[in-house]
């Protein structure tokens, strides 16, 4: 039972870390679990999937193609696209420009809130107005009596 109790609670303490820890220190901790060289792979993969949203995910895979692309372009010295083939060194210049055309369109659509977000946060701000508008006495409210 005790043993129960333990697990219970530490289920507890980490959910309430998932969910109250600022999203920067989140992503400050899954970059540091990510750069243990000593863990698997699973594991830092899953420690990221419970510390980060879908959305941070999406972010740090963006980020880290980014720098791929860039590192691949850095890589290719002109003397290197010179010593290709023509039709090797277009197709390449083509196939880089459209990734990065690619990746410029993920990136927008990732930072798009979606409608479900946008009308999440319209409701809310709603709400704060109309507790706002209470508290300073600026608009009647009914306030239901219990019966």
């Amino acid at each position: 039972m005790r043993l129960l109790t333990s697990i219970i609670g530490l289920v507890l303490v980490v959910l309430a870390f998932v969910y109250l820890v600022p999203p920067d220190t989140k992503l400050k901790i899954s970059d540091s679990i990510t750069d243990l060289e000593f863990l698997p792979q699973d594991i830092k993969d899953k420690a990221e999937n419970i510390l980060l949203t879908p959305a941070q995910r999406r972010e740090k895979l963006i980020n880290k193609l980014d720098g791929a692309l860039a590192g691949l372009l850095d890589e290719l010295t002109p003397e290197m696209q010179e010593s290709l083939p023509a039709p090797l060194r277009e197709a390449l210049r083509a196939s880089v420009q459209e990734s990065t055309n690619i990746l410029e369109k993920i990136k927008a659509i990732n930072t798009d809130p979606g409608p479900i977000n946008t009308a999440t946060a319209k409701i809310v701000e709603e709400i704060k107005e109309e507790i706002k508008d209470a508290i300073s006495g600026n608009k009647d409210v009914d306030c239901p009596t219990p019966a």
